[in-house]
């Protein structure tokens, strides 16, 4: 069959979308025939790179190794909105500098909404070419926005209604997937959705569960070649690490900090303890060998009730635009390689009135001009500021109290010690170990809320100093202090 002519930076294509029917004859001839029939029907096209893991392993990178920053987005229900729905949402992104978004392919829980069923009678071997050109059409218009997409297979829970326990069903599914999308550069495959739904988010799965995720994982591989990167996206408060980190496919760790203002003022019952916070879940993956790369995927989203999920005594106040920097502050300085920004309101793109048991209460393109929405590109801004390869996490800068709870301070720098930066969520002050920077230069306090500077002077590199935030010590009045070592530094963020 062929598909609708697809266009990517001005030059249109004719895509080829075969049914499962013809896979498993391409399968006998070999996909490489395939990838040859592809390429005739779409010469010249320029998509965005395809993006890698970085080699030192905990970054990504474009194809010819230039660092690049994922800042994304929830959208986990796009596929529900008209084509100029979508334009508008993906065009508001684009502009604020965001890097990629997150959907919802297949099957999706009854609260994410359904434009219509991605699969004829839910039958996963008879996809509905008509959902999945939409899908397609999501892709390409977010490429020629010069967005990356985490395309969501289906949520954990899907998986029973789907396949029944079936993996080579699975299988099926997974080939099909990483065949029609094999030419699109920029997705990046998410197996599956909170993957431990399928077992009532106990976090250990069952051997025929995780059979069914390994299955779509390898028949999605086996579709795209290897071309794209693949993870698998927890429950909350969890990683992807503990049942998948070892598996080949498995390019980069998810994590869900989870629904919470101050993680470790919550009890997780499944890990009988405290919760763990963003920066606490991502330094353990970080440790984690082999090396991969870990981002945070779903903090809490903005304007969710505190705990939403967490039962009693919860749910609590609304969160605002503080949270959403600060955990992104937390776990980018933590060692992550990027964060995904979340918006109650977007995530499902709700319209008052229609149907919701998760705390929405505004229009979604009302909330795309939420402040945090367009403040953390200022993060992305300072991290591509620097060498990007050669940044690691470095508590030991901070000579005094870290804090506790959200007063908890987070440092990073450069490994060769030619910048630091201490994230303060709430202001303050910090003694900085100043021995840990290669060399004197210059102090600066970079605001997150505007991505100005405030010049403090010089210091030299021998011993601690207390720094002095601006303001009052609040939620709210964060500050990221700046060292800067005043030696030459590489110009192409790579690093020296």
């Amino acid at each position: 069959m062929q598909g609708p002519a697809r266009l990517y930076h001005g030059i249109v294509c004719l895509v080829h979308h075969p049914g499962i029917g013809e896979l498993i004859m391409t399968r006998r001839i070999g996909l490489l025939a395939y990838g040859v029939l592809s390429a005739l029907l779409c010469l010249g096209a320029a998509p965005l790179s395809p993006l890698r893991v970085s080699d030192n392993g905990h970054f990504l990178v474009t194809q010819d190794g230039t660092p690049f920053f994922w800042l994304g987005d929830t959208a986990w229900s796009l596929t529900k909105l008209s084509n100029d729905d979508i334009r508008l949402y993906l065009t508001d992104r684009a502009a604020k500098g965001f890097t990629g978004i997150q959907v919802t392919g297949g099957f999706n829980e009854d609260w994410m909404g359904f434009r219509e069923s991605p699969f004829l009678d839910g039958d996963t071997d008879r996809p509905r070419e008509s959902y999945w050109r939409h899908v397609d059409f999501i892709v390409d218009e977010a490429a020629r926005q010069g967005l990356y997409v985490d395309l969501v297979v289906m949520w954990g829970q899907a998986y029973k209604q789907a396949f029944d326990g079936d993996a080579e069903k699975a299988r099926r599914l997974g080939l099909w997937l990483g065949t029609r999308y094999r030419d699109r550069s920029n997705v990046i495959w998410v197996v599956s959705g909170e993957y431990d739904s399928i077992n009532d988010y106990v976090p250990t799965l069952s051997d025929e569960q995780r059979a069914l995720f390994v299955a779509m994982a390898e028949g999605l591989r086996l579709g795209h070649g290897g071309r794209q990167l693949m993870s698998i996206h927890p429950g909350a408060p969890a990683s992807s690490a503990p049942e998948f980190h070892q598996e080949p496919w498995l390019d980069f760790n998810m994590l869900q900090s989870g629904h919470m203002d101050d993680a470790q003022a919550w009890q997780c019952h499944w890990s009988g303890g405290r919760c763990g916070e963003a920066y606490e879940l991502v330094a353990m993956e970080y440790d984690r060998r082999p090396v991969k790369p870990v981002i945070d995927a779903e903090p809490i989203y903005d304007t969710k009730p505190d705990g939403f999920y967490m039962g009693a005594p919860g749910p609590g106040p609304r969160v605002g635009e503080d949270v959403m920097r600060r955990k992104a502050y937390w776990a980018v300085f933590a060692g992550a390689f990027g964060h995904v920004y979340g918006h109650n309101d977007i995530e499902i793109f709700y319209v008052p009135g229609e149907p919701t048991s998760n705390g929405q209460r505004g229009h979604w393109q009302k909330a795309l001009d939420a402040p945090a929405a367009g403040q953390l590109r200022h993060l992305r801004t300072l991290v591509e500021s620097r060498p990007m390869l050669t940044r690691i996490p470095d508590q030991s800068l901070i000579a005094s109290d870290p804090g506790r709870g959200i007063h908890h301070a987070q440092a990073t720098r450069a490994s060769d010690g030619t910048y630091a930066w201490i994230y303060l969520p709430t202001g303050g002050s910090v003694v900085a170990n100043l021995e840990r920077l290669a060399a004197p230069g210059t102090a600066s306090w970079f605001d997150p809320r505007t991505g100005q500077t405030i010049p403090v002077g010089g210091f030299v590199n021998r011993g601690t100093r207390e720094f002095d935030a601006p303001g009052e010590v609040r939620s709210g009045n964060d500050w990221v202090l700046v060292l800067d070592v005043q030696i030459a530094r590489s110009a192409d963020g790579k690093g020296e």
